[in-house]
């Protein structure tokens, strides 16, 4: 004998305690459940994948680009610093080779037929003073590269000149005319004995500059 129902509507759904619950009913649910979860999910997906919008990009390239142009420069700025200090130091230790030279009485060249020869740079019958020769900042060709020779005097086609040339093209000693800088022999004073000091200044023409000076006694001192 059927359960009894209690019909609450026109349509003939009924409501009762012992209605026995449709198998399509329980799949129609699960269904409904897994459509919902599976568009849940598929929003939190695209939303954690998106791209990066276009305002996005071009901000992460400018502050790249200003990044690396900064540290360009910086490198530039340290090269240029390099370059310049190592001719400043090439300049000292010319001027510390010439003073040397001529503390130990040393001559470069031949031995002469007669004693009138004794003057000239290419022969020896002592000792010479030694120094360096700068030429002027004017002089393009040659104001890259300084000279270490031996006598009195600078002679430009001497035996024993000793050419230097700056590492850095831009680098020049910042003088209006030729300069020679000359050590006595043996006691490497400098020349003129009366000179109380000299100096020279080394630059690139830009914002690196260094003075170079000489006391009387030979003592070279130079800034950075």
């Amino acid at each position: 004998m059927a359960s009894p129902k209690a019909c609450t509507n026109k349509s003939g759904s009924c409501i009762g305690v012992n209605t026995p619950t449709q198998p399509e009913d329980v799949f129609s649910g699960f269904l409904v459940l897994f459509v919902s979860r599976s568009k849940l999910a598929g929003y939190k997906k695209n939303k954690s994948n998106r791209g990066f919008t276009m305002l996005e990009v071009i901000i992460v390239m400018g502050l790249l680009v200003i990044v690396g142009s900064l540290g360009l420069f910086m490198s530039m700025e340290t090269f240029r610093g390099n370059s310049f200090r190592n001719d400043r130091d090439a300049t000292v230790s010319g001027l510390q080779r010439a003073r040397s030279l001529a503390v130990s009485n040393m001559c470069f060249g031949f031995s002469p037929s007669n004693q009138s020869q004794c003057a000239l740079p290419d022969y020896c019958c002592d000792g010479k003073s030694h120094g360096v020769h700068f030429y002027n900042k004017a002089d393009i060709a040659k104001r890259g590269k300084f000279v270490i020779f031996q006598g009195d005097n600078f002679s430009e086609g001497a035996f024993a000149n000793e050419f230097v040339s700056f590492n850095n093209p831009q680098v020049y000693v910042d003088i209006d005319s030729d300069v020679n800088i000359s050590f006595a022999r043996i006691s490497g004073n400098l020349i003129p004995e009366t000179a109380t000091s000299t100096s020279v200044t080394i630059t690139d023409g830009n914002s690196h500059n260094s003075v170079i000076e000489i006391n009387s006694e030979g003592r070279i001192d130079w800034t950075n």
